[in-house]
């Protein structure tokens, strides 16, 4: 089938999906790192409660602060590795992510209070924000 314009608009689904439990398995690393640089340098000795409670509130945070950054390089790199289509493999990557993290969110918070729905899509919105900006910002680079 020849290329044509239309083609160049598709993503690249199979490099969305990747990308998108990539950053998942990432800032989920990025937030167990977190708590034991917190457990064993900054507030060792206390009880593992302590610890739990302390990834509750802290693991939003990380993954937002640490979330703006991944995003960000993995726009670039998705514009990068797929020309004509990388721009819109990225959007596809923050609609995949958005659909995988709010079902894991779903699953673990028990009590589905509002505020954690709030902290969730603040951070969607960082997020995505980083990685469009990103994208965008390498095809202004090429021009």
């Amino acid at each position: 089938m020849p290329r044509t314009a239309e083609s160049h608009r598709r993503p690249n689904l199979i490099l969305a999906v990747v990308a998108a439990v990539g950053l998942e398995v990432l800032l989920i690393a990025l937030a167990i790192a977190w708590v034991a640089v917190y457990s064993l340098l900054i507030s060792p000795g206390k009880t593992i409660e302590d610890y739990e409670a302390h990834a509750e509130v802290s693991s939003p945070v990380v993954s937002v602060a640490a979330g703006v950054v991944c995003f960000f390089f993995a726009g670039r790199l998705l514009r990068r590795m797929g020309q004509p289509r990388g721009f819109h493999t990225a959007i596809a990557t923050g609609a995949v992510y958005v659909v995988m993290d709010a079902a894991i969110i779903a699953a673990a918070v028990q009590d589905h209070e509002l505020h954690y729905w709030l902290i969730a899509a603040s951070g969607y919105a960082i997020k995505l924000a980083a990685l469009l900006f990103a994208a965008r910002s390498v095809a202004r680079d090429a021009a």
